[in-house]
């Protein structure tokens, strides 16, 4: 089967979060971040909603100038 293009892996998407391949599976199973099997055992990751679902920190409205 063909893995269309924006899909990454377990490992790539916890590298880019910053946290461990079993937090990324916790987080498809509670449908925080958005998988796809590709046949029995292949889960990847759709990129683009998963970088569309960070969200930045605000800034300090009380920083000194």
């Amino acid at each position: 089967m063909q893995i269309p293009e924006g899909w990454i892996s377990i490992e790539q998407a916890a590298a880019l979060l910053g946290v461990s391949a079993n937090t990324v599976r916790r987080r498809i199973r509670d449908r925080l971040i958005v998988g796809r099997r590709f046949g029995p055992k292949l889960l990847r990751v759709d990129q683009s909603k998963l970088l569309a679902s960070l969200t930045p920190y605000p800034r300090n409205p009380r920083s000194t100038p």
